[in-house]
């Protein structure tokens, strides 16, 4: 039997697609949040607890360019085995669950996501963790980032508002 790392729910990671994702350490007993991407690679044995993908499946670039298949992006998802955050729940995807859009709303009195990122840290703290860990989020000003930076600096700054450690790695 392999052991496993017992995961610590007061910490979790955010690991989006960018450069310093690799930073992540293999052993860490962080609650993993994984970018959409990821369904492509589990990037070096990263295995997201729980993989976030805010777009709607079917109007993912990547599926709408034909790059992607979107019958095989549901059976890699499925493959997976864990739980899929996305804008509601897929009747094809059984651990798929939609955003608790109207709870965040309520706990923090704060309507405002802006990209995927900006939903991974609010469904962070609905966790009540007492650190975020960010690996691989490069908010840099020559793409979208740029123009969607301000949503994952707002909850950023919630989540030290609420007195969280946040460390951003690379």
């Amino acid at each position: 039997m392999a052991f496993e790392i017992k995961k610590d729910p007061t910490k979790i990671a955010i690991l989006g697609t960018g450069s310093g994702w690799e930073l992540y350490p293999k052993d860490s007993n962080n609650v993993t949040y994984c970018l959409n991407d990821y369904i492509r690679t589990e990037r070096y044995g990263v295995k997201p607890d729980i993989l976030f993908i805010m777009d709607a499946l079917d109007s993912k670039p990547q599926i709408v360019s034909g790059i992607d298949n979107l019958g095989e992006v549901v059976a890699r998802i499925n493959q997976m085995r864990v739980p899929l955050i996305a804008p509601y729940k897929y009747a094809e995807i059984p651990l798929s669950e939609a955003f608790p859009l109207e709870e965040c709303v309520e706990k923090f009195g704060l309507p405002f996501w802006n990209n995927t990122i900006a939903y991974m840290i609010s469904f962070a703290l609905l966790q009540n963790p007492k650190e975020i860990n960010i690996f691989g989020v490069n908010q840099s000003s020559s793409s979208e980032y740029f123009y969607e930076k301000n949503g994952v600096e707002t909850w950023l700054g919630y989540a030290l508002g609420m007195g969280i450690k946040v460390t951003i790695n690379g």
